[in-house]
Formats: C-alpha cells, structure tokens, sequence
C-alpha cells in the first residue's frame, strides 16, 4: 500500500495507521489540512483544481474517490505535483500581461488578425486603432478586418489587398 511507502521512504516500518485520518496520522495535524479536497468534495468522485499547498512550496492537483475498504467508507487519492507546469503557466500569463500592456500603450494602431478563409478577422486591437478607424471595439468583433481597413484611407485599399494575399499564401511580408 501507499501508506507503506511512505514509511519505508521515512526509515519507518508501516502499520498502526489502520483507521486514522492522514492529517493526524502524516502531517501530525489536528484538523484537516486547508488544501484537502475532502473538504470540497460533494459526491463520490472529485477532479480537484490545482491548489497551492503554502507549507510545501508545491502546487498540487488531486484525483479523490470515495471507496469502501473492508466494509469501511474511506477515500483514494491520487495526488500530483504540477508545480513546474504550474511555474511555467504562471511565467507565460507574466509575460503575456507584459505584451497586453506594450499593445495597450503603443502610440501607434495596432490590429492582431488571422486568415479565416477569405475573412481577416481582428483578434485583438489597441485603442489607437480603433481610434484611426473611428469604430468602437464591439463593432470589431462582427467585422471582416479587411473590409473595415478600406474604409480608411481608401486609395491604400490595393496595396493592402495585395500585402494580405501575400500574407496569405507565404505567412510573412518578407516577399513584398
């Protein structure tokens, strides 16, 4: 059993944890440990989100089931450490925030688009744009890009139509 690991890895001999709760029994706890998903758990079975267990320094995620073990209600989990994904999560969100700001503060127009078949959809745009374009940014979503852009200095209408259909076969500018 599990329990018994864990004894062995702590130099211990296992036994005498029949029938006693694992807060007492590993963490030496009186009561419950906070981040335990017991203590949300509703019905049978629970796929936990990723907790941040402070004493340890890790970010766990739990798998729980409630079981009968030898005619006793009890419980399984099976817990995992997602630390480093975790890490890396909350680096990536850092660094994107990062971005989000340097879009948001640009002192030029700026428009994040994608090819959706013949459609240039916007997914993201700062405010400048919006500002060039004299459009709110809920307007945005319902618009082909393309379609808006020509409104706006409508003699450039060609040469961004060209420099979309490159964009489009190549994936860069670097042909133009």
């Amino acid at each position: 059993m599990a329990i018994d690991l864990w004894h062995l890895d702590n130099g211990e001999e296992g036994g005498g944890y029949v029938g006693q709760r694992c807060y007492e029994y590993i963490h030496g706890r009186s009561q419950p440990c906070p981040w335990c998903s017991l203590l949300v758990m509703t019905g049978n079975y629970l796929h936990d989100q990723v907790k941040y267990v402070a004493p340890h320094g890790l970010w766990m995620q739990a798998d729980v089931a409630r079981i009968s073990w030898y005619g006793r209600p009890a419980s399984v989990t099976y817990v995992r450490d997602v630390t480093e994904q975790k890490q890396l999560q909350l680096a990536l969100e850092r660094e994107n925030s990062g971005w989000q700001r340097l879009v948001n503060h640009i002192p030029s127009g700026l428009a994040i688009v994608k090819f959706t078949g013949d459609d240039l959809v916007c997914l993201g745009v700062n405010d400048y744009c919006l500002q060039i374009l004299g459009i709110a940014k809920e307007e945005m979503a319902d618009k082909n890009f393309a379609a808006t852009a020509n409104n706006f200095l409508p003699e450039d209408a060609a040469r961004r139509r060209r420099d979309w259909d490159i964009i489009k076969e190549t994936g860069s500018l670097d042909a133009v």
